[in-house]
């Protein structure tokens, strides 16, 4: 997964215990609820962020070839994320 959606600065692993998933999902829906006009996903929860002794590097991330093999799949996410929003007015 992190071959295809990692960053290019890298894949990192955040220590929130079982919760993960279920966090990332709650920060984009504050940032579909709360974020100001135009502010990036990136800007409104670096304002929140506290990383200290929560993250740790676990992959270089994005790997040239790879992301191509799956970017059909990921233009479907994005179409669905663009539906979503509109749908919060964001």
């Amino acid at each position: 997964m992190g071959d295809v959606l990692g960053g290019v600065d890298g894949v990192y692993k955040l220590d929130v215990g079982g919760n993960a998933c279920a966090l990332g999902g709650a920060y984009k829906a504050v940032w579909a609820l709360e974020r100001a006009e135009g502010e990036s996903f990136d800007e409104l929860i670096g304002k929140r962020w506290k990383e200290e002794g929560a993250i740790q590097k676990v992959d270089d991330g994005f790997k040239d070839g790879v992301f191509q093999r799956y970017q059909p799949i990921v233009g479907a996410f994005e179409e669905m994320e663009k539906t979503i929003l509109k749908v919060a007015h964001n």
